[in-house]
């Protein structure tokens, strides 16, 4: 079976590593307008796929070698889990334990990676529980390097003009004022989802129907939105698209694994940082995700980008320094009319 270039997506895959002169011919993956006409026998990426597939091993609680290939590294331009089977089978040609359809896998435990999870719970459990401002003496913050690393490759741009919204629930059809939608005070800063009590952050979304319904809003009640402008560019971490790394060409099987095992870390944390706070919540259930965010401030980076639960396809950011933004445009009050989240202006304070 022959491959080709167009089988992987740019940042990713075998190709970089062969050594081998392509052939002309056809691609068995791939129509004939995607393939630039230069193919490789799947058989040339056989030691570099065995050597991946060594990341993983047995285990019923697992999913498919297909599903795991797909989700943690992202490479195949096809991601239809009976053509990477296809795939699979053609580049090891004499099979291999976890290309049997009915086997289910999950991630190897690396030797240097194999706690990063672990170290996780133990500081933020620690942190809950035991001293709020210093780790445990077995597990310093030094532990957590290989997720550090991670979230840097993970980092995204807000360009400066990019626009943002926050919105407050308000009693009347009024909205108001602007100097009111940015940051509460520290005095008044309670803690959230991304920060702790005393240290505010600036909770955003990429548009108005999600701003809404963060603010969990019910029928013909209303909203006070403004919108915000960055004023210049910022890095923040992209909790929405975990970037992937080339596992071919990342280095010792240790940092593949570190690599799958940041990662799942970061999965889950995306999880929780998108679930809405409830007035029954205790600030002790916020600490994993306030860990993170302090964490991801230590690193030099502005926000949080994480996917709205509440909001089909909606982003949100959690915004560090609100002296990043500025409320540059006029205050609008809206009422819910659906349940839908359809929205309609009843009244406006212009920004001065």
């Amino acid at each position: 079976m022959k491959g080709c270039r167009s089988c992987f997506k740019p940042h990713g895959g075998p190709i970089a590593l062969t050594t081998a002169r392509p052939e002309r011919g056809s691609c068995d993956f791939c129509k004939p307008e995607e393939c630039d006409g230069f193919v490789w026998d799947l058989s040339e990426w056989e030691d570099s796929f065995a050597q991946l597939l060594d990341n993983y091993q047995v285990d019923p609680r697992g999913v498919s070698i297909e599903d795991c290939l797909v989700s943690d590294w992202d490479f195949f331009r096809f991601e239809d889990r009976t053509t990477v089977a296809r795939f699979l089978r053609g580049v090891i040609r004499d099979g291999h334990p976890l290309l049997d359809g009915s086997v289910k896998v999950g991630h190897r435990l690396g030797s240097n990676a194999h706690t990063l999870i672990e170290d996780w719970d133990r500081i933020v459990n620690h942190l809950r529980m035991v001293n709020r401002f210093f780790p445990p003496n077995d597990t310093p913050y030094s532990k957590l390097k290989p997720l550090g690393e991670i979230i840097g490759q993970n980092w995204r741009k807000i360009s400066a003009g990019t626009t943002l919204y926050r919105g407050r629930p308000v009693k009347e059809p009024q909205p108001l004022q602007p100097e009111e939608m940015g940051m509460p005070p520290h005095s008044l800063a309670r803690g959230g989802r991304g920060n702790p009590a005393g240290i505010p952050h600036l909770y955003l979304a990429f548009d108005k129907e999600t701003c809404v319904a963060e603010c969990r809003a019910g029928m013909n009640e209303y909203i006070s939105m403004a919108g915000f402008t960055a004023r210049r560019d910022f890095r923040t971490l992209d909790l929405e698209t975990l970037e992937s790394i080339n596992p071919f060409v990342s280095g010792s099987d240790d940092s593949v694994s570190g690599y799958l095992h940041a990662r799942a870390v970061l999965h889950r944390l995306r999880t929780e940082i998108s679930i809405p706070a409830r007035s029954s919540d205790s600030n002790l259930d916020y600490i994993s995700t306030q860990f993170l965010c302090e964490f991801v401030k230590s690193l030099g980076l502005s926000g949080v980008i994480y996917p709205s639960t509440l909001q089909p396809t909606g982003i949100n950011l959690v915004l560090f320094d609100d002296e990043l933004v500025n409320c540059g445009s006029a205050v609008e009050c809206f009422t819910v009319t659906r349940n839908s989240i359809q929205i309609e202006p009843v009244a406006t304070h212009s920004v001065k």
